[in-house]
């Protein structure tokens, strides 16, 4: 049986949270990569907000946490694309850290910010939009899978 596609993202998500871990324990004092593991947090956060819509039995394991789970995914989404589209509107490389960047491996500007705009588009979005549904009640009239 194949491995729901929530539970892939969500591994993805525990491993890009360690990598920013691992970049922030060998990073340098005044360029400590807070925002990456802010990043990854979220990301777990999405992938939980996921499973909430597509596994029902976990939305009673979760219960009330959800909440502040789809809060804080939702405010880190918020700031992440502001900042993007601010740095846009300038032309201006966006302010961003790297987890990948810290641990000696880099990515240009252009490419970075085509994948963050796919993953925000591909990911970041619909796990919110699943999110709201659950939370506000709406999944509720969902036939099961």
């Amino acid at each position: 049986m194949a491995m729901p596609a929530y539970t892939v993202l969500l591994i993805f998500a525990l491993v890009h949270t360690a990598l920013a871990l691992l970049a922030l324990a060998r990073a340098e004092r005044g360029h400590l990569p807070w925002g990456e593991v802010a990043q990854g947090v979220a990301e777990v956060c999405c992938a939980l907000l996921l499973r909430l819509y597509f596994d029902p039995p976990f939305r009673g394991t979760l219960g009330w946490t959800a909440w502040p789970v789809f809060l804080f995914a939702l405010a880190w989404s918020v700031v992440r694309w502001g900042r993007m589209v601010w740095a846009l509107a300038e032309e201006s490389e966006p302010p961003t850290s790297s987890s990948l960047g810290a641990l000696g491996l880099g990515l240009s500007g252009g490419v970075r910010r085509v994948i963050g705009i796919l993953w925000h588009v591909g990911f970041v979005a619909p796990s919110l939009v699943c999110g709201a549904f659950v939370l506000l009640g709406f999944a509720r009239d969902l036939p099961p899978r």
